[in-house]
């Protein structure tokens, strides 16, 4: 009889299901697995969501788990009373899914969906084995050494909720992206300290040939330095201070920024100001506006020079500085934070102040006038990405499902 594995993600924006699912999904058909793949109604109708369907579509079966999403901007009150909301949604998804299915093991694409609730309830999968992914949660960082900004009410309180949840009996196995939260809960010898485990976080970048060099399809100059911002861009994605630091006069003319992704509302909005139009009258701003496919990715990332990763108040690790790292492309990022912490220890960039648009600026400069920098730093980067492939990434995660089940 084949492994049964249901692995549950409500939602499709970011890299969890382009990414994550997709390739642990790879790897799951290749081992001739049964899955079940729980997801909401909007999430399937999202592109990533679609890449997944048309890759790997009639080889899973789908199931419809009810949604309780947060609204962009949400407080932190707000977010709290969601992730109960979401527990409800996860437990309602799996009743039904065992009414109908017998599952081995149960995979959580995010535990930050509801690790609060979980500490406190327990787990939204009744008495089946399941293991996770802890994706943003920085209570740790300032004790292991990582720059962080001043420690907010929430960071308090996911320490104990971090140590409680381990505790639960049918999780087997809490994946952590971030190696400074597995060294803390080792050293801490936290109670259930076995169970967190290092999986590096996962990069997609397939190089390909196109009909024209990438400048040219996307109208930047061949002489120009490029700078990548990249994703699903908002606020958060540091638009308003990569936009000041390509404007101040400090960072050199032939700089140019590329915007590759959707925008959300107030990122638009920041790219139809006063800054941003000058910009692009100078010929120093181009847009991209789209999701992103494999082929839009090679495109951007073969045109660039660096990538930015300048993120406003945010900790975790991203997988944009994976992919830079396996594109050879040095990244120009915040201090602060995992990102930081990455770009400094295994130097594949230049870190700053990032919403200090005169440093910026002059990092941007300092890459540009050292091409013997910025070759050490892209030598640094690929040597870096060989342990975060698709495939390393799908074998690890089914590798710990497997040894969950085991476990039960």
């Amino acid at each position: 009889m084949s492994f049964r594995v249901g692995i549950f993600e409500p939602e499709a924006e970011g890299h969890h299901m382009a990414l994550h699912v997709r390739f642990i999904l790879k790897e799951m058909i290749r081992r001739g697995w049964k899955v079940h793949l729980v997801t909401t109604e909007r999430a399937t109708k999202h592109p990533a969501y679609k890449m997944v369907e048309d890759e790997f579509g009639g080889q899973y079966t789908l199931h419809l788990m009810p949604d309780a999403g947060t609204e962009t901007g949400a407080s932190d009150l707000q977010r709290f009373k969601d992730q109960f909301r979401r527990l409800e949604a996860y437990r309602t998804a799996h009743q039904q899914l065992m009414t109908k299915h017998a599952i081995d093991a149960v995979y959580m694409v995010n535990l930050d969906q509801a690790d609060l609730p979980m500490a406190l309830k327990g787990s939204p999968f009744g008495k089946t084995p399941f293991c996770g992914m802890l994706i943003g949660r920085h209570f740790h960082a300032a004790k292991m050494g990582v720059k962080m900004e001043a420690e907010k009410l929430r960071d308090k309180i996911f320490g104990p909720v971090f140590s409680k949840m381990i505790r639960i009996p049918s999780l087997k196995r809490a994946l952590i992206l971030d190696p400074t939260l597995v060294n803390f809960a080792h050293q801490s010898k936290l109670r259930g300290h076995e169970k967190v485990q290092y999986v590096p976080d996962v990069s997609s970048l397939a190089v390909r040939p196109h009909a024209k060099p990438p400048r040219e399809l996307l109208g930047l100059p061949s002489d120009a330095f490029v700078v990548l911002a990249y994703g699903a861009l908002s606020l958060r994605k540091g638009v308003t201070e990569l936009v000041a630091a390509l404007a101040h006069p400090d960072c050199p003319p032939n700089a140019v920024v590329l915007f590759a992704g959707r925008q959300d509302t107030e990122a638009k909005a920041v790219l139809a100001g006063p800054e941003a139009t000058q910009l692009r009258e100078d010929g120093r701003l181009f847009e991209l506006v789209k999701f992103l496919d494999d082929e839009d990715e090679s495109m951007v990332f073969q045109a660039c020079d660096a990538v930015w990763l300048g993120y406003r108040h945010w900790l975790g690790m991203s997988g944009v500085l994976v992919q830079a790292a396996t594109a050879g492309k040095p990244v120009l990022a915040m201090e602060q934070g995992l990102v930081g912490y990455l770009t400094d220890h295994h130097k594949i960039g230049l870190t700053a102040k990032f919403d200090d648009p005169a440093l910026v600026a002059a990092n941007i400069n300092k890459l540009m006038t050292h091409p013997e920098l910025t070759q050490e730093l892209s030598a640094n980067g690929k040597k870096m990405a060989q342990d975060h492939t698709p495939e390393l990434f799908g074998q690890r995660i089914c590798d710990h499902i497997l040894g969950t089940a085991a476990r039960s």
